[in-house]
């Protein structure tokens, strides 16, 4: 996975360089995610830091961390479980819809964390995986703050995950 990453940043260097110049397209966002995994659901809160290399191509860094315990019950035995964090590092192209509204697609590496209980007993376990999403942004008024949307889905090991999220946006 790190080297189709470090492939992913290398094509996008050239193409910077053909713009001539890089984007001031430096951007944050804070905001929640609900994340799936097979029938447990888990809150989050967190936040993405992006940069715009030109008018097509990005990177995004982000990292959510779980809010609450969820409880699900296996074979008759009620099992307590939280997810610690998810992490992400995406290559992303984003097409524009007018002055104000991009679609994004992104794809990646995900890390995730989730702590269990049962009876007692606790164990804790991460898992990495190559994510994959689409989304759209919109900034208010053309201007320098707006909302996002998304959908992401990730193939870890131990299964699959489907996170919604929603962020407030400002761009630098």
């Amino acid at each position: 996975m790190r080297i189709i990453l470090a492939a992913l940043a290398c094509a996008c260097v050239p193409l910077t360089a053909a713009q001539g110049q890089v984007s001031q397209n430096v951007y944050g966002e804070v905001g929640y995610t609900r994340v799936s995994f097979d029938d447990v659901g888990y809150n989050t809160a967190g936040g993405r830091l992006g940069l715009n290399i030109n008018d097509l191509f990005g990177v995004e860094g982000e990292a959510f961390f779980g809010v609450g315990e969820e409880t699900t019950t296996v074979m008759g035995v009620d099992v307590d479980s939280s997810l610690n964090y998810t992490a992400g590092l995406y290559g992303t192209v984003r097409t524009g819809l007018g002055d104000a509204t991009e679609i994004i697609g992104r794809l990646g590496y995900a890390t995730a964390e989730v702590e269990a209980s049962v009876m007692g007993a606790g164990v804790s376990g991460s898992d990495d995986a190559i994510a994959g999403g689409v989304g759209v942004r919109h900034y208010i008024g053309g201007g320098a703050f707006g909302v996002r949307g998304d959908i992401t889905y990730a193939d870890y090991d131990g299964g699959e995950s489907t996170s919604y999220a929603i962020t407030l946006v400002r761009r630098f």
